[in-house]
């Protein structure tokens, strides 16, 4: 039981790590970025544009 949940978990982050290159740029092209409002901080202003789950990928990659 333990054996099939750890494979599943490594299966599914090797296959996040493969796909995430490819998907980012399609997100960004269909405009599935990120709004970052003036009130926060000038540092997540850098993150504007980034795919709300792309957030999670370009972390790992």
């Amino acid at each position: 039981m333990t054996f099939v949940l750890l494979f599943s978990l490594a299966a599914s982050f090797l296959v996040a790590l493969v796909i995430a290159p490819f998907f980012i740029p399609i997100l960004k092209t269909l405009h599935f970025g990120q709004y970052i409002r003036d009130e926060g901080p000038k540092s997540h202003r850098k993150k504007a544009g980034t795919p709300t789950m792309g957030g999670s990928f370009s972390s790992l990659v």
